[in-house]
């Protein structure tokens, strides 16, 4: 028998054996079983929740914009001269007076009033490349007296003009370094300008150190912003200042004629710190750039000058501390100057002295001041 019959014969056997229970299952109530299959639960939504989420997230929004605009704003400009009279003022009053010191100090290289010699002469030996800028910087330091007294002692003030063929004067009191209150009129007419309505122009006269200065300018008013411009002359002497004020702070140029030709051109920045006044001038020229900042001793007696100066490739920084102290020999009160530089790794002194013009001639000046008038 071979393998296949065989398995034929353990069939036939096998199922010879098998009881016959097929006709005693129930097949329509048998249970079939199904495969089992998961149940995802849904949790109910939390209206509550949500909303919380949604505050957070504004709030959150919010909070991010305002930050980034704070961090990205720049503070509001705060102008260190805010009303038209200091505006005004100051602008006339500062052009009037470096243009009478710079024709002063024309005259005073070759001339001597009797034994009041004006010009500066240094009192040791310098050490300092900023030596050479001492007649300039006593140029600057004059008007600077005049202009940059404390707030409490200095006053701008627009009344109408007690000079006839004048609409307004502009009176200007401050306080010099010898405690001398000093008061400066600008009488001057304004009008519309027929070709621009948004124009102002102006035309006066002011007196100073004797001499009378022809006044003239325009005020333009652009939106919010007011710009101005202004010329003090004599003769064919003239100052032009700009007004260049951005959102970095207070500026202004001052263009310079001599003899009706360019004579020097310097910038002029002012702020306010502490609640004091403070300059800062800048020049330029085709070998050499400087920059001085000054500001008034809280004692009101001397100026603290410091500077930055470069020349011909070679920089200097440092500190001058300037007082008034009164020449026996010439019988006229002079500016020195004691200073502190720093040229790359050397540090140098040298002490200067500086003419000083009188303050109170062509001022109303209440007080004594025996310095020279020009």
């Amino acid at each position: 028998m071979n393998r296949s019959q065989l398995k034929k014969s353990i069939k036939r056997a096998a199922l010879a054996q098998m009881p016959d229970v097929f006709d005693r299952i129930d097949l329509e109530n048998a249970y079939v079983a199904s495969p089992e299959r998961s149940v995802r639960r849904i949790r109910p939504f939390n209206y509550a929740f949500a909303l919380k989420a949604m505050i957070v997230l504004i709030l959150v929004g919010v909070t991010g914009v305002f930050v980034y605009d704070q961090l990205r704003t720049e503070p509001p400009l705060v102008l260190a001269l805010e009303t038209e009279a200091e505006i005004y003022g100051f602008q006339m009053v500062s052009a009037t007076s470096l243009l009478s010191q710079i024709t002063a100090t024309e005259l005073a290289l070759d001339v001597k009033f009797g034994d009041h010699d004006t010009t500066t002469a240094p009192i040791q030996e310098a050490d300092t490349l900023v030596t050479d800028q001492i007649d300039q910087i006593t140029e600057y330091l004059n008007t600077m007296e005049v202009m940059l007294a404390e707030d409490d002692e200095t006053v701008y003030e627009v009344t109408p003009s007690d000079v006839e063929g004048y609409q307004w004067q502009l009176t200007f009191t401050t306080v010099d370094l010898l405690g001398n209150v000093l008061t400066y009129t600008i009488r001057y007419n304004e009008a519309l300008d027929p070709e621009d309505a948004s124009r102002r122009l102006i035309d006066g006269v002011m007196t100073m150190g004797g001499n009378e200065y022809a006044l003239a300018g325009t005020v333009t008013t652009q939106g919010d912003a007011v710009r101005t411009r202004f010329i003090a002359s004599r003769d064919d002497d003239s100052i032009e200042i700009t007004d260049l004020t951005d959102a970095d702070g207070q500026k202004y140029r001052y263009d310079v004629e001599k003899d009706g030709q360019p004579y020097e051109s310097l910038d002029m920045r002012l702020s306010r710190e502490d609640g004091t006044l403070v300059a800062t001038i800048s020049h330029a020229t085709a070998t050499s750039s400087a920059e001085y900042r000054f500001r008034r001793l809280a004692d009101g007696t001397g100026f603290e000058i410091s500077y930055y100066y470069e020349k011909d490739g070679e920089t200097e920084t440092g500190r001058m501390g300037v007082r008034v102290e009164f020449d026996e020999v010439n019988e006229a009160y002079t500016y020195q100057y004691d200073v502190e530089a720093q040229t790359g790794s050397h540090q140098g002194h040298s002490s200067h002295s500086g003419g000083r013009t009188s303050k109170t001639s062509g001022a109303s000046g209440h007080g004594m001041d025996t310095s020279l008038s020009l």
